[in-house]
């Protein structure tokens, strides 16, 4: 009886706190944009793009997002975290109703682009500072991150499914309306977060901020797994679709990952709190490695959903630490400039990424073997961290 009590009484204070209206926004945010987001490469080569046009319109998308990260963090600094979330959604839904109007053109390419990189700078820095400070102790951080892990997961489990049906039963555009709808609605709980600190207590330098050796470390992580995530993300699901020809099989991919990342994710989250994240690092980035070089040498369906499956696993044991590190040693130096220099370094990546992409003859191999060497090279790192530890 007062262990139900307990957790009666958790459970309504937990609803209570500004995290659970932050998770709630973010569930709504999550469905809303998982109905859409895989599908905007395919929806971009049905209007008559080409795939050298895809690929341009991700590097142009993320060199403009890079230094707009720059721009969103001083609008949190002026303006206060939550105006800035409801601006990165507003971006959002701007970019929906791109699509939903918009004609074969290099000018709603750039629009969409510059749109939807405001979309990412805004959304991403603001809301994961307010997650950095709604983490009020170092103490279980892994946990805590665990589970705005799930929150998202659960939000995107069924959601691309949806999309696909949209897409093959009736058209893109009552998609789109029903993504806007959601994320409209994600809007409504930030509307009763009221924090004292939705406004930034410090920021540092670029050359302070770095002047720490974790900092050094994590944003090297940061960088390096991203290329993994935008290739999974991106380049899997149209290499999908181009070689097999069926928006259902696209659809698929994502909800299997979920399953088995939802599954493992807050079991990693305990396991970050009581391990050295650079063992985490290394088992997830190795078994990664080894997948990816798979789909290189066995580039067919029943292989991409089996790998799929477990690098949904998997990567959790990359993520899960990384992100953790990052609010654990954030607390040391400034919030504001972990949530800006985590999406900066995610983009940075990305403009990488797809510029040498934008040159590649075979675009889908090429990625592929990227995202092999560079978790290969993440595994290499984190074997030698963990080996100065242990001296």
């Amino acid at each position: 009886m007062h262990l139900h009590r307990h957790y009666h009484i958790n459970f309504k204070h937990y609803f209570k706190t500004a995290l659970s209206k932050l998770e709630l926004s973010v569930w709504l945010h999550t469905f809303g944009r998982s109905l859409v987001a895989i599908f905007i490469p395919i929806l971009l080569l049905q209007m008559g793009f080409s795939i050298p046009h895809v690929i341009l319109y991700f590097f142009i998308y993320n060199l403009i997002d890079v230094p707009l990260n720059i721009f969103a963090r001083n609008l949190v600094i002026k303006y206060g975290a939550r105006e800035v979330i409801f601006l990165g959604i507003i971006f959002q839904i701007i970019g929906m109703f791109i699509l939903y109007f918009g004609n074969f053109s290099f000018g709603l390419l750039l629009t969409l682009a510059f749109v939807l990189a405001g979309y990412d700078t805004f959304y991403w820095v603001a809301h994961w500072f307010v997650f950095n400070e709604c983490v009020t102790t170092t103490k279980k951080v892994g946990s805590k991150v665990s589970g705005l892990f799930i929150v998202r997961k659960f939000a995107s489990l069924v959601s691309p499914l949806i999309g696909a049906g949209f897409l093959i039963f009736l058209s893109k555009n009552y998609l789109l309306i029903v993504s806007i709808v959601f994320l409209f609605l994600s809007l409504i709980p930030l509307f009763r977060l009221k924090l004292n600190y939705v406004v930034p207590k410090k920021k540092m330098s670029f050359k302070k901020f770095f002047s720490y050796s974790e900092n050094k470390k994590d944003y090297t992580y940061v960088f390096m797994s991203h290329f993994n995530g935008a290739v999974e993300t991106v380049l899997l699901p149209l290499f999908v679709f181009v070689v097999f020809g069926s928006i259902g099989s696209v659809g698929f991919l994502p909800v299997i990952a979920t399953v088995s990342s939802i599954i493992f994710v807050f079991y990693v989250g305990k396991m970050t709190d009581n391990l050295d994240s650079n063992l985490l690092i290394f088992i997830g980035a190795l078994f990664l490695t080894f997948f990816w070089i798979l789909r290189i040498l066995l580039p067919n369906l029943s292989l991409i959903y089996l790998t799929s499956l477990l690098m949904g696993f998997f990567t959790v044991f990359i993520n899960v630490p990384i992100d953790s590190n990052l609010v654990r040693n954030g607390k040391k130096t400034s919030m504001i400039d972990v949530s800006c220099y985590r999406n900066f370094f995610h983009m940075f990546a990305n403009i990488f990424l797809y510029g040498v992409l934008y040159f590649a003859v075979d675009v889908f191999k090429l990625s592929f073997t990227f995202s092999a060497a560079t978790m290969f090279f993440i595994a290499l790192m984190s074997a030698v961290f963990l080996r100065i530890k242990k001296k």
